[in-house]
């Protein structure tokens, strides 16, 4: 491997071939001196990003912003039930991408997750 430049350019882009461009992002970097100081408080760097994010929840909250729960969360089968509804109303129960290749492939169907990423 090359050694580290003072500069960093990085961008990604997918294309499908019929549905066209659909994500983009790139990042532009440049190198900055380390403070000597930094490597004693960088284990508390997800503590401080999580406490920041509640305390804006807390403020948004006192600002009068009603909580509105994820759907799923008040009745698990109504929203199973409402999101197959929407996707057999809309006609897209098939994955664009597979288009006409799946006549006669399985519909949309909903599975749960046997296990979730962060449950070890």
């Amino acid at each position: 491997a090359s050694a580290p430049a003072e500069r960093l350019a990085l961008s990604v882009s997918c294309e499908h071939p019929e549905l066209g461009r659909f994500f983009d992002a790139s990042l532009a970097a440049r190198r900055v001196a380390q403070p000597a100081s930094s490597e004693a408080w960088a284990w508390l760097m997800p503590h401080r990003v999580a406490a920041w994010i509640y305390w804006h929840a807390t403020l948004l909250l006192w600002a009068g912003v009603p909580f509105l729960p994820h759907p799923k969360s008040s009745d698990p089968a109504a929203y199973k039930r409402d999101i197959l509804a929407k996707a057999e109303a809309s006609g897209k129960t098939l994955c664009p991408a597979v288009g006409a290749a799946a006549v006669g492939q399985p519909r949309f169907s909903w599975r749960d997750a046997a296990r979730y990423p962060w449950d070890g």
